[in-house]
């Protein structure tokens, strides 16, 4: 039995879900469980199940009023703690509900579904799980999972011998800027800011290996001809993207064949 003075010292403690540490811990870029960790002492940390918390704060921690520090934050760069927040929400390891005009966004802990995913993966059979990798991308989250004796495993290999980090960095970078021009609508259709990584990798894999820099001046060409954020022929989700690109892309590497043939 604990002593008061021990009972005092636990109160000390931000209690950590066991199941994030047995079976999420694989899954998670070390920015990734940072952030995670970070949310948790925010939240659970305070007896809350969610909290807003500022990028900024994420970053350098939080300061009362007479400026004495409360924490360090978690020291990663705000790029990598943006891209680490839409990477958790992708995977259903946080929420996040987002603040109005200037306001942070208030987060907290989903990370059930995940855990559930994650025990699934673990008691697949045996060859389903030595089969199973998974590329963590820390500076784009772009994720790829190969199956064993399945196209998507060629369907993979064939993206990671095509495209770089940097390839998914000026794509996301694209796709940013694509809707930052109608952000409300955007956010009011049910959309993120920020493209998910699956979305990411879909799209890069849409470009039938032409290079990022055509997809971009595709955008351009869209932009240009009317394809704008809230128009009947623009983009109304983020899937919109993969499928325009695997038309004109598609089409493009037909047509090209065809000519060869000739």
């Amino acid at each position: 039995m604990l002593s008061n003075d021990s009972k005092a010292s636990w109160a000390r403690f931000t209690a950590v879900p066991n199941g994030i540490i047995d079976w999420l811990l694989p899954d998670l870029t070390g920015a990734e469980l940072k952030l995670l960790l970070y949310v948790c002492r925010r939240t659970r940390g305070f007896g809350k199940v969610e909290d807003r918390i500022s990028v900024s704060q994420m970053q350098c921690g939080i300061r009362k009023k007479n400026g004495d520090a409360l924490d360090r934050g978690t020291g990663l760069s705000r790029q990598a703690i943006v891209h680490g927040l839409r990477r958790l929400e992708a995977k259903s390891v946080i929420h996040r509900v987002r603040g109005k005009g200037r306001s942070a966004s208030r987060f907290g802990l989903t990370h059930q579904e995940a855990i559930e995913q994650a025990k699934r993966n673990a008691h697949g059979t045996p060859d389903d799980q030595s089969a199973s990798g998974q590329l963590n991308n820390t500076d784009t989250g772009l994720q790829t999972r190969t199956t064993k004796n399945s196209v998507q495993e060629n369907d993979d290999i064939d993206y990671l011998q095509r495209y770089s980090e940097a390839d998914g960095d000026r794509l996301t970078t694209a796709l940013k800027g694509y809707v930052a021009r109608e952000p409300n609508f955007w956010q009011d259709h049910g959309n993120s800011l920020f493209p998910p990584s699956e979305l990411v990798v879909a799209a890069l894999r849409a470009l039938h290996g032409y290079p990022v820099a055509d997809a971009q001046n595709h955008l351009q060409w869209r932009l240009l001809h009317g394809y704008t954020i809230g128009r009947r022929k623009g983009p109304h989700s983020w899937q919109w993207f993969v499928a325009v690109f695997a038309q004109h892309f598609g089409d493009r590497r037909r047509a090209e064949g065809s000519a060869n043939l000739k």
